[in-house]
């Protein structure tokens, strides 16, 4: 399901908890945050196998969608390149946990296509 947030690193970075009993232990997914980056959306994938956020993790405000296994793992960036400017506005998990669709200024500043993605990267 889509949550969406504003989460600054100074708060809290996007983390999962996984309970075995009495122990729990946290997951960090995102790589780490500098100064005023956020993750503003995520999702889990319906097969519960991934998390898709948005974040402006690689450059302040320039808004991109990656991809991670639940329990921890490689983050991979979905979107190609962005043009100067560019941003991806949203995304959705397909309900197969196959692919990634976006809609994103990405060729040209202030005009948003659709594109998708294997859920993997690709």
């Amino acid at each position: 399901m889509r949550r969406s947030a504003t989460i600054t690193a100074l708060a809290v970075a996007l983390a999962t908890a996984m309970v075995s009993g009495a122990n729990a232990s946290v997951t960090k997914l995102n790589t780490p945050l500098d100064g005023m980056r956020d993750v503003v959306d995520f999702e889990v994938s319906p097969d519960s196998g991934w998390v898709v956020y948005r974040a402006d993790q690689d450059a302040d405000e320039v808004f991109e969608v990656f991809s991670v296994p639940l329990g921890g793992g490689a983050v991979v960036k979905l979107n190609s390149g962005l043009m100067a400017g560019g941003d991806v506005v949203d995304f959705e998990v397909s309900p197969d946990s196959g692919w990634v669709v976006y809609r994103a200024d990405q060729d040209a500043d202030e005009v948003f296509e659709v594109f998708s993605v294997p859920l993997g990267g690709g």
